[in-house]
C-alpha cells in the first residue's frame, strides 16, 4: 500500500491526530505512543514558564509546522512531532506496528530538520519495550544514556475518601467562584519558579481551557483556608481506553508535606472512576506517587545523536 509524507494542515489535523493517538495507544500491548493529554498540552500550552506572552504565536506555528505525517488510504500510521516553540532537538516518534517499515525513513525526516541548529543534536526519546525504535534508532547511530524515566500506573477498583487537614478543601476549575490567577500562581511555585513574571498568565492558561479534551470538572485544586490554591492537578479521560492521565501536578513549596497532594490525586482517582476509567497514568517515577499506590511499570530514555553542523 501507497504511503504518503505530509505536513500539518490545521485544526482538522488535531484531532485527527489526537484520534489516531487514542487507537494506537495498546496497539503494541503496553503504552508507547503519546496520549491525548499531552498532545493537547502540548499544542494549547505553549509558554509555561517562559515569561513571555508574545512567545505564544511562535510557539503553536512551529509546534505545528514541525510535525510530519505518514497516511495509507488516508489513514494515519505514524506521526513526527515535537513539543517546542523553536527546534531544540527533541523529537518524538508515535505509530502503529505496521509502521516499523517506516521507521528508518521517519528518523532520516527528523535528521534533516529537527536537529538542534547550535550544536547538531538529536533528542530521542525511546520506552525501553520499544524494540522496534530501539532497532532503528541503534541502526541509525544513536546512543543509548544510562539515565531514565517512568511512566507509572495505577489501578482504580474503587473511590477513595481523600483526607485534608481542617480548613482546606478540595474544588475545580468548573466552579464559578474559580480563579485562573491563583490557578496560575500556585502551578508556577508548584514547579518552583518563584518569579511571578514566569507564571502562565490567565489569559496563557484560558488558552488550555479551549483544548479539545480539557475539562475544568477534572482540574482540581486544593482550597487553603487563606484562599490560596494549595494543590493543583489537571485529571485527563481517554473514553476510548478508559484511563486517566495526570499532567501536571505540583504544590507549592509552603503547601507542601500535608498530605494535599495525595488528596487532590485521590480526588482525580475517584472522579475517574466515575466516568468508567480503571487505570490511569502519570509521567514520573517519584516516591511520592509510588506511596500512592502508582508502580514504576515503564521505563524511557533519550537517546542522543551527534549531526555535524
Amino acid at each position: 500500500m501507497k504511503t504518503i509524507l505530509r505536513n500539518y494542515q490545521g485544526p482538522e489535523d488535531f484531532i485527527k491526530i489526537r484520534d489516531f493517538l487514542k487507537d494506537a495507544y495498546y496497539s503494541f500491548g503496553k503504552p508507547l505512543n503519546w496520549g491525548l493529554e499531552r498532545w493537547n498540552w502540548g499544542r494549547f500550552h505553549p509558554c509555561m514558564f517562559e515569561g513571555d506572552s508574545t512567545a505564544r504565536k511562535s510557539h503553536i506555528d512551529h509546534f505545528e509546522n514541525a510535525v510530519r505525517i505518514w497516511e495509507q488510504a488516508g489513514q494515519i500510521v505514524a506521526l513526527l512531532n515535537t513539543e517546542w516553540r523553536e527546534a531544540n532537538g527533541e523529537f518524538w516518534v508515535q505509530r502503529v506496528p505496521s509502521a516499523a517499515v517506516l521507521l528508518d525513513e521517519i528518523l532520516a525526516e527528523a535528521e534533516r530538520y529537527m536537529a538542534n541548529p547550535a550544536d547538531g543534536k538529536l533528542l530521542l526519546d525511546i520506552y525501553d519495550h520499544d524494540t522496534q525504535l530501539l532497532a532503528a534508532a541503534e541502526k541509525r547511530g544513536y546512543q543509548r544514556p544510562e539515565d531514565c524515566g517512568y511512566w507509572s500506573e495505577i489501578d482504580i477498583e474503587a473511590e477513595q475518601i481523600p483526607l485534608l487537614p481542617p480548613g482546606f478543601s478540595i474544588h475545580s476549575m468548573a466552579e464559578a467562584e474559580s480563579r485562573l490567577d491563583l490557578r496560575c500562581k500556585a502551578q508556577g511555585l508548584g514547579f518552583n519558579h518563584p518569579d511571578p513574571a514566569e507564571w502562565s498568565t490567565p489569559e496563557e492558561y484560558a488558552l488550555v481551557q479551549t483544548a479539545p479534551d480539557y475539562h475544568a470538572e477534572q482540574d482540581l485544586y486544593v482550597l487553603a483556608p487563606d484562599g490560596q490554591y494549595a494543590s493543583v492537578c489537571i485529571v485527563w479521560y481517554d473514553d476510548k481506553n478508559r484511563f486517566g492521565v495526570y499532567e501536571p501536578v505540583c504544590t507549592p513549596p509552603d503547601f507542601r508535606r500535608m498530605g494535599l497532594g495525595r488528596a487532590v490525586i485521590q480526588e482525580g482517582l475517584n472522579r475517574l472512576y466515575r466516568l468508567g476509567a480503571r487505570k490511569a497514568y502519570v509521567g514520573s517515577g517519584q516516591d511520592f506517587y509510588s506511596a500512592i499506590g502508582f508502580r514504576r511499570n515503564y521505563i524511557s530514555r533519550q537517546w542522543t545523536k551527534q549531526l555535524s553542523i
